[in-house]
């Protein structure tokens, strides 16, 4: 018996494999992205910034973590499901694609407007544990898959 490649696309074993993938590390870095925020809050860190639609800092609340780690989580989702159509090498460009795209996530912390340098330090952080927990997880399911 050979084994026969198929195409991506037609096998829905692959989005299930990545969407479990991404479902994983969306909870997992939502849950500690979130714990970040609250043990920074407790050491006195002033989680407070220049908020969208707004000109005085405000208080970034705890559930704007979670939202915006599982919404960076789903784009990355959503990206790892494209290069596992489209691309010769899914994994690699999945990851190195994201790894600039966390570099280049920084931008806007650093600039971030009524921010502490020590807030910007655990927004910063809070981007590289969302990073940590995604890439290594979608990435690895993406070799899995491109495997098959």
């Amino acid at each position: 018996m050979s084994a026969t490649i198929t195409d991506p696309a037609t096998r829905p074993s692959h989005l299930r494999q990545l969407a479990t993938a991404g479902g994983i590390a969306a909870a997992a870095s939502a849950v500690l992205a979130v714990a970040l925020a609250a043990i920074a809050s407790a050491a006195d860190v002033p989680m407070e910034a220049v908020l969208a639609g707004s000109t005085t800092p405000e208080q970034i609340p705890l559930a704007a973590f979670a939202v915006a780690s599982i919404l960076a989580v789903g784009v990355a989702t959503l990206l790892a499901v494209a290069f596992d159509r489209w691309v010769r090498r899914p994994a690699l460009v999945f990851t190195v694609t994201s790894v600039v795209v966390t570099l280049l996530s920084f931008v806007p912390v650093l600039g971030a407007e009524g921010a502490t340098d020590a807030t910007k330090v655990v927004l910063a952080l809070a981007h590289l544990l969302v990073a940590a927990v995604a890439i290594p997880l979608i990435a690895t399911a993406l070799a899995r898959v491109d495997a098959q």
